[in-house]
């Protein structure tokens, strides 16, 4: 990517704007990713795919992308219920997850799970590996 110029077009009136402003105040997109590229978190996180401007979306592709995650998450979280009659374990083990791995995903997974009504198998331990 070229560090002098953002190469793709603007989407939208606001984006034109945001971008005509930079190129009249000469920043370039190293300005603009800079910080965000000397950090190695960030550096080792995203491979370098980072964006140099914001994302400007209409209402209609604002309510698409709510619409689209929800049925992400939810389709998600349904993933034990629907492939191991709801054992978090099963999906784990199904994943090929390891024990210091499935201990983590588990203990994540279970208050979204229980949020949305979905319960650990009775018996089933999932802390452990």
């Amino acid at each position: 990517m070229n560090s002098d110029h953002i190469a793709a077009p603007a989407r939208s009136d606001l984006g034109r704007a945001y971008r005509e402003r930079l190129a009249r105040d000469a920043v370039r997109i190293d300005d603009l990713t800079g910080e965000a590229t000397a950090d190695r978190l960030l550096r080792i996180t995203y491979r370098g795919r980072l964006l140099p401007t914001p994302v400007f979306l209409s209402a209609a592709e604002r309510a698409a992308l709510v619409r689209d995650l929800g049925t992400v998450h939810r389709l998600l979280t349904e993933l034990p219920q629907r492939l191991h009659d709801g054992s978090v374990g099963a999906l784990a083990d199904a994943l090929g997850l390891t024990p210091s791995q499935r201990r983590q995903r588990t203990l994540l997974l279970k208050p979204v799970l229980s949020h949305r009504g979905i319960g650990i198998v009775p018996g089933e331990e999932p802390d452990r590996p």
